[in-house]
């Protein structure tokens, strides 16, 4: 089982790439090289707007996301690049047909519109015309002929192991746009080719000569010794060796041999259901709803161990010692060590868009809490992808589908431990050409390095140009525009004239934000030919200076009389509640602004006239007392002992608002700091605070880096306020 291994360069360097450029990446790697862990690092540390997708339902549930057809809310369908009328029983999609039926909500277009990352795990088994609807989705959404509008892919996955899935009547359709059905073979992926990137360090086998015929079987390099090597592991009393689980290629063949196995054990056999809540769709379910185990039961493990102990993984076999209704007691093979399995619980999430925080959230829709276990005498290759066994039986009757031997093969940790119940010919070691061709892009560690630095500036400059960006100032006040006539306000003319003249306002902003873009792209381009960026430094100060005083005064100011205006009104906290929300953003809009830079150096320079900055914050915090019902619901769980992510769960609820509601009661000493950030985060964050003399969560956060979390920083800055307050009385 792979960690996350600080010596991995080519690990590194990718983490690089995703963290710290806007180029995409695919992450490649042969079996038991951390591909799995790669992407549960990403997650963890990436401070950037991330969605991940998977096209099997166990694989988005293992991977900790959503599946591609569910998250774009699309049809299985083959898409065609253009127009072809067909008659058969293939649903077709094309660019013309894909948007007459399908209406994106606005608030999965916020999600669209605000991505920046998106993983697609195990893309080996996603086909070419999906990777392309994805993109034309994108594009249409984010309103850019960018591939993929401008978001940033990291696709992972091994092209060498299963492969996607084309029917005749859908390949012949998808043959006269596509080379083959591979993602690599993708409009949008050969307009914009990822940086292709191969994990080296193998840690799933450790004997030399092992490795290298597995090499040999996944580049199609077999030669007769090999196959002589691979059939010495031939055993034709296979099915009398102990301690070994059976690869092989049908669901019903693992089946049969699971059930006849269990029913040669003597004893009672007892059943333990799966506890399922929300939406949980059974295609999805890790293991069996329900599992029928007894005493003596091989069992293998489906997940890790949370626990500090580790002391299984996924793919570990062990035997059941004792069992009840209440409990099980498993000893793990090789070690013999013995212990009580617990129940784990696996969530089905979905992406939804925080307009508070800007940051795309997961939200969970169900859940499945069963035993993390399943019988495990046989298994097929197709659910082995991913998972590590010391002893292997592999079951080669049948015809193996391309990549199917690698798969079965690389599960092995070593060459000791596998046997083969029938003999391999070489005609079952295929894999597709044009895999074999599309795996010699790789580029050597230097170049990539060299890559690296450039495409971190054009990240940086990218991010520059963006941060001049208010086309979302502007939709949002000409949806308030569209939005005030049909309010009953004290006032109407004169809500209505203020409207009319912020929608000019930000009009006006817009067009000078467009002219400014273009001019910064030139500049930018000379200081990168020049290593020069004086001129960059000069033109942009003045220009957040103009933005941030033409937002204040022009349009947060005006916002701000309007409010006071409607103080004392009945019949009008909706409406002002919307209103806040909108000076919010604008708000955030001003702030980005003050605490950007380029180099190490920012552009705004204080001029102790923050006050509207400090009274959009007053209002945030009225807002979210008119909601302190809810926020004392969650004090009072907390108080009981429950976990914040327990209490997400039972309230339906994101976990940052849960983190958001109790960092309000910091701020009121109804709750100590170190309930939610432990000490020695406490004391970095308040260094940091007081190094950089601000309160801003934005250069706070890049100061500190992805250990923390905004979560943390809003906690201590409630602490610090509490304190104060203190001192004060």
């Amino acid at each position: 089982m792979a960690i996350h291994d600080s010596t991995n360069a080519v690990f590194s360097l990718a983490s690089e790439f995703i963290h710290h450029t806007s180029r995409s990446v695919f992450l490649t790697g042969k079996a038991g090289t951390g591909k799995t862990t790669f992407l549960k690092h990403i997650r963890d540390t990436t401070s950037k707007n991330t969605v991940v997708v998977a096209p099997t339902g166990v694989a988005a549930i293992n991977a900790g996301g959503m599946t591609i057809h569910s998250f774009f809310q699309i049809p299985p369908a083959v898409f065609l690049p253009g127009y072809q009328r067909h008659d058969g029983n293939v649903r077709v999609l094309s660019k013309g047909t894909l948007f007459q039926n399908h209406h994106i909500s606005y608030n999965k277009l916020e999600l669209f519109r605000e991505l920046e990352l998106l993983v697609i795990d195990e893309v080996s088994m996603v086909r070419c015309d999906l990777i392309d609807l994805i993109d034309t989705l994108l594009r249409h959404a984010r309103r850019s002929n960018r591939p993929f509008g401008g978001v940033q892919v990291l696709f992972i996955g091994d092209l060498f192991q299963l492969p996607p899935v084309a029917q005749n009547e859908e390949w012949a359709l998808l043959r006269e746009h596509y080379d083959s059905p591979f993602f690599f073979h993708a409009k949008a992926v050969q307009e914009a080719a990822p940086l292709y990137i191969e994990l080296q360090k193998i840690y799933r086998q450790n004997e030399i000569a092992f490795i290298q015929l597995l090499n040999n079987v996944r580049h199609n390099d077999v030669s007769d010794e090999d196959i002589a090597n691979l059939n010495a592991r031939f055993s034709p009393d296979a099915k009398k060796v102990r301690d070994h689980i059976v690869l092989t290629t049908h669901n019903y063949k693992a089946d049969t041999i699971n059930r006849e196995e269990l029913e040669k054990l003597p004893g009672r056999a007892f059943q333990f259901s799966a506890q399922i809540e929300g939406e949980f769709g059974d295609r999805s379910f890790p293991t069996d709803e329900t599992l029928t185990l007894k005493k003596g039961a091989r069992i293998m493990f489906i997940r890790n161990d949370p626990s500090e102990q580790r002391l299984y993984f996924n793919g570990k076999l062990g035997e059941i010692k004792e069992i009840s209704e209440e409990s099980i007691r498993v000893e793990l093979a090789e070690s013999g060590i013995e212990f009580e399995v617990k129940r784990e619980k696996w969530e089905n999430v979905k992406y939804s868009y925080s307009v508070e925080s800007e940051k795309i959230e997961e939200q969970e829709l169900g859940s499945f809490t069963q035993y993390p276990i399943r019988l495990a005498w046989a298994i097929t290759i197709h659910k082995s992808q991913g998972l590590t066994f010391e002893n292997v039986i592999i079951d080669a009757g049948d015809s193996f589908t391309a990549g199917q031997v690698y798969v079965a093969l690389s599960r092995c940790t070593s060459w000791s431990g596998l046997v083969l119940s029938s003999r391999i010919s070489r005609n079952q070691i295929a894999t597709d050409e044009q895999v074999i061709h599309h795996s010699k892009q790789l580029q050597q560690e230097e170049v990539m390095q060299d890559l690296l630095q450039q495409e971190r500036a054009h990240y940086e400059h990218e991010r520059l140009i963006s941060l001049f960006n208010v086309d979302k100032i502007q939709e949002t006040i000409l949806l308030w525009n569209e939005d005030v006539p049909n309010r009953r306000l004290p006032d109407p003319d004169r809500a209505v004239d203020l409207s009319r003249t912020l929608v000019n306002k930000a009009t006006e902003l817009l067009n000078i934000a467009g002219k400014f873009q273009k001019q910064l792209e030139e500049l930018l381009d000379t200081a990168r030919i020049t290593a020069n960026y004086d001129t960059v430094h000069q033109r942009t100060e003045k220009a957040v200076t103009y933005f941030t005083t033409f937002l204040k005064e022009e349009v947060l100011a005006r916002l701000k009389e309007h409010l006071h205006s409607l103080k004392g009104k009945t019949k009008v906290k909706k409406y002002v509640a919307e209103v806040k929300e909108m000076m919010q953003l604008i708000q955030r809009k001003v702030d980005k602004l003050r605490t950007a830079g380029l180099g190490g150096k920012t552009f705004y320079t204080k001029t102790g006239d923050e006050e509207t900055e400090e009274e959009v914050k007053e209002v945030t915090i009225k807002v979210k007392k008119e909601k302190g019902n809810s926020a004392l619901e969650t004090l009072r769980l907390f108080k009981k002992g429950l976990s914040i992510e327990h209490i997400a769960t039972e309230r339906g609820l994101a976990i940052t608002t849960i983190e958001g509601h109790l960092a309000n009661f910091i701020k009121t000493g109804e709750l100590e700091i170190e309930k939610l950030v432990p000490p020695h985060k406490t004391s970095a964050i308040i260094s940091t605070i007081k190094e950089l003399d601000s309160k801003l969560f934005g250069p706070i956060k890049e100061r500190l880096g992805d250990d923390f979390t905004y979560s943390e920083i809003s906690a201590v800055t409630n602490h610090l306020e509490w304190l104060k307050k203190l001192k004060e009385e």
